[in-house]
């Protein structure tokens, strides 16, 4: 059974979608940072060594991770549910990479033992439940090879909480044509995070928004709910958008041996 994320590319085009969502997401700078948990935490790579992005979407991050890895002998695999999002992604007809159409963690059962599984920027916080989380976390684990590792980002609430107030907010663009606005709020019911978010481009005209529900982490919930999974390491990530400091994490985790 596929695992079923809440969060999608709603209806952005795929020619819009790096100007729209590369707004929250500098992916350069997360490239960057990939690679160096690669160097840091990995034994060269042997060729044939699979990188998977969960969650691709058009490809911009691989365009920078391919560019980052040229030394290293890793094949990358992008997937994600938009078929329109794959298609403009294998326009980019990038060197060891390729995209397909497919589900996780269905699609494990048609690759090698990855070195890195990479799940898209907050995708895994938009399951239905923390058990949700942790049973895709480990299916991920049990398909790398000794030296992999899985790694996932996501809003930390209690720095939320602690710098932001339920409501409308402004957010904080690094581009001055851009604009947004969004809503944020705890839904106790649920026990989930509730985000609408919109954007325009004043020079394009370009628009777009976007709903989704979020699993209220916290660095704290995450070694609980993983402490059988793996070994786990946490890095702060950059600011950007509508976050603060301290409200984005990286977390990083690799198979118990």
């Amino acid at each position: 059974m596929s695992l079923t994320f809440k969060f999608t590319g709603g209806d952005v085009a795929p020619e819009h979608y790096n100007e729209t969502y590369g707004v929250l997401n500098n992916y350069a700078e997360q490239a960057r940072f990939l690679c160096s948990l690669l160097r840091k935490h990995s034994d060269r790579p042997s060729t044939g060594s699979i990188i998977l992005d969960v969650g691709c979407g058009t490809g911009a991050l691989a365009e920078h991770l391919t560019r980052s890895l040229i030394n290293f002998p890793f094949e990358y695999l992008g997937i994600d549910p938009e078929e329109r999002f794959i298609e403009y992604a294998q326009q980019r007809e990038l060197k060891n990479a390729r995209f397909e159409c497919a589900s996780f963690p269905t699609v494990l059962e048609s690759i090698p033992y990855c070195t890195l599984i990479l799940f898209s920027t907050y995708l895994l916080q938009s399951v239905d439940d923390i058990n949700s989380l942790a049973d895709a976390v480990q299916s991920a684990l049990a398909h790398c090879n000794q030296n992999g590792a899985v790694v996932f980002s996501f809003f930390d609430e209690q720095a939320y909480r602690f710098q932001f107030e339920d409501g409308p907010f402004s957010i904080v663009l690094p581009s001055e044509k851009w604009c947004g606005r969004g809503w944020s709020e705890f839904d106790s019911t649920s026990g989930k995070r509730y985000f609408e978010l919109n954007f325009s481009n004043r020079m394009s005209g370009v628009m777009f928004g976007s709903a989704a529900e979020y699993l209220p982490l916290t660095r704290h919930t995450l070694r609980s709910a993983l402490r059988f999974a793996g070994e786990l390491q946490f890095y702060p990530g950059e600011d950007r958008g509508l976050e603060r400091d301290g409200t984005r994490w990286w977390c990083y985790v690799r198979p118990r041996h």
